[in-house]
């Protein structure tokens, strides 16, 4: 990545980037979250950034990730390795609407899938440690989903059909 391009553009709290070579540190000073099972969504905490690739590269190319979390002086949680791929666009791919609407979204639990399409599709709902939580078939264009047992967070929902896969983000909160 050309490291000078290099951009913090969202977090969840107050932070302190450091940027060395190619290790990123992001400090947390005072954050004092709770725990996850005390209030699932006030555990959480996030960076999120962007650089752009080196105008020497040429595509394919792949891009790994790994995060080691460390809360005081305990040993690092570590993330799973991410896999980001820069491909070659072999040809145009027509868009359509948009696939799905989802509502109401924050939910308290209960929330509607409405598609742009009768065709039978696969849904699942991940939670942020990528566990599905819910797996339903949506066959009407429309499915009213009952996630009243779900706790409060972030989840992410996943469209698959025949068309593709869509991805959209729900928050469940209490």
């Amino acid at each position: 990545m050309d490291l000078n391009t290099f951009q913090v553009i969202n977090y969840s709290h107050q932070n302190l980037v450091d940027l060395t070579g190619r290790i990123l540190n992001v400090r947390f000073p005072n954050i004092q979250l709770p725990d996850s099972t005390t209030n699932s969504a006030g555990s959480m905490g996030f960076v999120q950034y962007r650089a752009k690739p080196k105008t020497t590269w040429a595509a394919p190319y792949q891009i790994k990730n790994t995060a080691y979390i460390y809360f005081d002086y305990n040993t690092p949680i570590v993330t799973y390795t991410t896999l980001n791929s820069i491909l070659i666009p072999t040809g145009l791919h027509k868009q359509t609407e948009t696939i799905m609407n989802l509502y109401p979204n924050p939910s308290n639990g209960s929330f509607t899938i409405e598609l742009n399409t009768k065709e039978k599709q696969n849904i699942q709902l991940f939670d942020m440690t990528g566990n599905v939580v819910l797996s339903q078939t949506i066959e009407n264009a429309k499915a009213i989903i009952d996630g009243n047992h779900l706790v409060a967070g972030i989840y992410n929902l996943q469209i698959k059909g025949k068309e593709g896969v869509a991805n959209k983000k729900l928050v469940i909160v209490r």
